[in-house]
């Protein structure tokens, strides 16, 4: 259960990084990185779509510096300990070969980069966020999770001794 419980913080961690990475990419409009009049998409986002579900050969050396650039942007300010759990679910973890020690910084950072990139290609291809939007605009990925989470909260609540009043 821990294991499981431990599973989902780190699914909902990499949730809300591309969330925050798909966002900036359909808000960064390619007028701002092409001198072309009428380019063909209007978004590095739509560049990117277009890239995966096409199977485009090439990804232009600009765009994917872009994308690169806003996913390094969205990992930089995880702190190291976010640094090692996002790692944990990531391939860079299942090929580790040491199980005493975490490798270094650069190379978990690397290992999430990938791990980012592929969460990216996938909602490029099959798009799943919208469909799991709230009303306010909030992924419920884990509502099932969180009311999981309050059912035992009042159980415990329920179980403590109160103290008595003199």
């Amino acid at each position: 259960m821990f294991e499981e419980k431990a599973r989902l913080l780190i699914q909902e961690k990499y949730i809300d990084l591309v969330s925050e990475i798909i966002e900036t990419l359909r808000e960064l409009p390619l007028k701002n990185l092409q001198d072309i009049i009428h380019p063909p998409f209007d978004t590095v986002w739509e560049v990117f779509v277009n890239y995966v579900q096409n199977d485009d050969e090439a990804l232009s050396t600009l765009h994917r510096d872009v994308i690169i650039d806003v996913c390094q942007q969205a990992i930089a300010p995880v702190t190291l300990t976010e640094i090692r759990l996002l790692w944990l679910g990531s391939d860079g973890y299942i090929n580790w070969g040491e199980k005493e020690d975490f490798p270094e910084i650069e190379q978990m950072f690397e290992d999430i980069m990938g791990e980012v990139w592929s969460w990216i290609e996938q909602e490029a291809e099959e798009p799943e966020f919208d469909e799991d939007l709230d009303e306010y605009g909030e992924l419920e990925v884990f509502e099932a999770y969180e009311f999981e989470e309050d059912d035992e909260a009042e159980e415990d609540k329920n179980n403590k001794i109160k103290p008595t009043q003199h």
